[in-house]
């Protein structure tokens, strides 16, 4: 297991404690709304809010699980995707000097997507003229266009959390 993996388990598992003391308290006051009778917009806000952090534990819990390996050791992941990934990564990290995606709309990423995508083309028209020297290039294209996908595919993921917190 990574340093980075140790690391995302290790906070995982401090979010779950901090949801789960929030989401007792919340239990703690809905309870004492019920008792005294005071339907009042605090309880149905409260009962909102255990919704809401029932469905984020349930993720974290989840992705815990996955990271702990109980999820992850029913499957193998390829070679070729390993391998791909790993360009992948290659490629983020050389450009880590210009900041994240997560604040980019998903237009300019859509855009710099077909940006890569024609860059790719461009490399595997060359590589298939028999310039054996594109393949580098023709691997490096296929990465960046992944990459962008990946940070489009990234940012739902994120809205969604957000919309589900």
């Amino acid at each position: 297991m990574g340093i980075w993996n140790e690391w995302k388990i290790s906070q995982l598992r401090k979010k779950i404690v901090r949801l789960e003391v929030k989401r007792s308290t919340l239990l703690g006051s809905v309870e004492m709304l019920e008792k005294d009778s005071l339907r009042s917009i605090w309880y149905y806000d409260a009962k909102g809010d255990i919704k809401g952090l029932d469905k984020h534990l349930e993720r974290c819990n989840k992705e815990l699980a996955w990271r702990e390996g109980s999820v992850a050791q029913n499957y193998v992941i390829r070679k070729e995707v390993a391998d791909f990934a790993k360009l992948m990564e290659e490629a983020l990290r050389a450009n880590e000097h210009k900041g994240g995606w997560r604040d980019s709309t998903f237009k300019y990423l859509l855009d710099k997507l077909a940006e890569e995508t024609n860059e790719l083309r461009i490399a595997c028209v060359s590589a298939s003229s028999d310039h054996t020297g594109y393949l580098d290039a023709v691997q490096k294209e296929a990465a960046d266009v992944a990459n962008f996908a990946m940070m489009i595919a990234d940012n739902a993921a994120h809205r969604k959390e957000q919309r589900d917190a």
